[in-house]
Formats: structure tokens, C-alpha cells, sequence
């Protein structure tokens, strides 16, 4: 999968991200497997982030290893890939309600 780190451990999945050069949104979504007739759901996505940002789009660890540092490992390599491209990395913004106001590693 493009643009898409995995963490595993003996063959089992633990937990990914998925992040992205912003720039790569001209053509849609950087991903292949996004259906061209989903492209409008990444619309307001080209018009919130600056030219030159890294966009993680999403992080997710299994329950069972979350707390572990699985998280932030996912984290700190999605941005080093960025910033190895000369990329800027966004502030990290939350959606479920307990982690407001906090990155939900």
C-alpha cells in the first residue's frame, strides 16, 4: 500500500498510518487504492494545509497493544519520512472526544 507504514511483530499486525506529501493531492487522493468516484471526499483536504505540509491522514493501533509506545513509534517514522521528502509535519489533531486537546498515541 502507498504512503502506508505498518508496525508488526512475528507476521502480526500491531498497527499502521497512513501520511502523505499535501503537494500529491492535485491528481486526488495519493493512493491507489481510493476509487476515483471517492475523490470528493478528499476535496476539503487541498484547501486546509500548506504546500509543502506531510499530511497523516490516520493512526491506529490494535487495543490490545495500545499504550505499549506502538503509537508513537508509527508517529516518529511517519515523520521522519516527511521530513527525509523536506516536508513539514501538521500539529496533531484528535477526534475522539477523551483525547481532545492531545494526540491520541
Amino acid at each position: 500500500m502507498t504512503n502506508c507504514l505498518v508496525a508488526e511483530n512475528a507476521g502480526r499486525v500491531l498497527g499502521s498510518v497512513h501520511a502523505f506529501p499535501m503537494d500529491a493531492m492535485g491528481e486526488g487522493p495519493p493512493d491507489p487504492l481510493v476509487p476515483e468516484d471517492r475523490y470528493y471526499l478528499f476535496a476539503p483536504f487541498e484547501h486546509m494545509h500548506a504546500d509543502g505540509s506531510y499530511y497523516i491522514m490516520a493512526l491506529a493501533v490494535y487495543p490490545e497493544f495500545q499504550g505499549s509506545g506502538i503509537g508513537q513509534r508509527l508517529m516518529a517514522e511517519a515523520e521522519a519520512v516527511g521530513a527525509g521528502r523536506g516536508l513539514q509535519g501538521d500539529e496533531p489533531q484528535c477526534v475522539r472526544p477523551e483525547h481532545r486537546g492531545r494526540p491520541a498515541l
